[in-house]
C-alpha cells in the first residue's frame, strides 16, 4: 500500500467534493476514483455520504464490491463509511429493499418507521461512554460536548455486539452514530460538514494505525 494515502470512492450522488476540501484543509494526501480497485493501494479508503442506496448499487455491483472490500481489509486496509457510506456496509437496507455489502452485521431502516420524525438534521452531541483505545485516538483533543453534523432519513439497527458503538439522541431515543471493529469505521455524522471538530476527527482518523 502507498504510504499515508487516503482514497475517496466517488459516485454520482456523493459529496466527495466536500470531503476532499476537508482533507485538503488538514493537509492529507488523497486520490479520488469511481472504481474501488483504483484505491486499493491506499492505506485507507473513505466511502462518503449523500445519495440513495438503490442509485449507489446501480453504479456498483454489490457482490463484486463486497469481494473487493474483503480483500482490501484482509490486506490491512482501513475502510471508513460516512452516512450512506456507513449504511451500505451493513447487511440490508429498507431503502429500496436492497441487499448491501454485509461487512457489518446489522440492517438499515427508516427513522420514520420507528420515530415521530423522518429526518435527523443538525448538530448533535455524541454519547461518549466508550473508552477503547481507538475511540480515544479518534477523539483526541475533541471535547465530549462537541457536536457533529447529521443529515439522514435512515439509521442502523441490530448491530452485532462485537462492534464498538457510540450513540446520539434523536426524538428522545439513542440511535447509532459511530461503529468500529478491526479495520472498519463508520459514522452516521458527516465530519467534513462539522466544522473544526469534524476536521479534528478526520485528522485523527488519518493518524490511526490499525494492525
Amino acid at each position: 500500500m502507498k504510504s499515508n494515502l487516503t482514497g475517496v470512492l466517488n459516485y454520482t450522488t456523493s459529496n466527495s467534493k466536500s470531503l476532499v476540501s476537508a482533507l485538503e484543509a488538514i493537509d492529507t494526501k488523497y486520490i479520488v476514483a469511481k472504481n474501488f480497485i483504483e484505491l486499493v493501494g491506499c492505506d485507507r479508503i473513505i466511502i462518503p455520504g449523500v445519495g440513495n442506496m438503490e442509485f449507489f448499487f446501480e453504479e456498483n455491483d454489490v457482490n463484486f464490491l463486497r469481494v473487493q472490500c474483503l480483500e482490501y481489509l484482509r490486506n490491512g486496509g482501513l475502510i471508513y463509511g460516512i452516512c450512506l457510506g456507513m449504511q451500505l456496509l451493513l447487511d440490508h437496507s429498507s431503502e429500496g429493499n436492497t441487499k448491501t455489502l454485509g461487512l457489518i452485521s446489522g440492517e438499515v431502516v427508516s427513522l420514520k418507521s420507528q420515530f415521530s420524525y423522518e429526518l435527523n438534521v443538525g448538530h448533535n452531541e455524541l454519547i461518549m461512554n466508550n473508552k477503547t483505545k481507538v475511540i480515544k485516538e479518534l477523539f483526541n483533543d475533541i471535547d465530549k460536548k462537541e457536536k457533529f453534523y447529521f443529515l439522514h432519513k435512515y439509521h442502523c439497527i441490530n448491530i452485532d455486539n462485537e462492534y464498538v458503538q457510540l450513540k446520539t439522541i434523536f426524538n428522545n431515543n439513542p440511535i447509532t452514530a459511530l461503529l468500529y471493529n478491526k479495520n472498519i469505521l463508520a459514522t452516521q455524522f458527516h465530519p467534513e460538514l462539522s466544522g473544526k471538530v469534524g476536521l479534528n476527527f478526520l485528522k485523527n482518523f488519518t493518524l490511526l494505525r490499525i494492525k
